[in-house]
């Protein structure tokens, strides 16, 4: 059986994204956000697809940097 998405107003995105409700409508008007119009009206926002644009923001740590670096390094010197 496949699985439905979970679909979230305004209000419900605004609090997934700890943002104003205002702030999600000038996200939709920049087109910074995907969103769905059924029926032409109400905005609704899959919280799937905003988990993900959340996971897309990550930012490495230090650590992870300094590795990545390191390794890149490595390669380098092994040509």
């Amino acid at each position: 059986m496949a699985e439905t998405a979970t679909y979230l107003n305004v209000t419900e995105a605004a609090a997934l994204l700890d943002v104003k409700p205002t702030t999600i409508y000038q996200l939709v008007w920049q087109r910074k956000l995907p969103y769905y119009k059924p029926l032409g009206k109400k905005l609704m926002f899959c919280k799937e697809e905003l988990l993900a644009i959340i996971a897309k923001g990550r930012h490495a740590t230090t650590t992870e940097l300094e590795t990545v670096a390191a390794t890149a390094a490595m390669k380098r010197r092994a040509k």
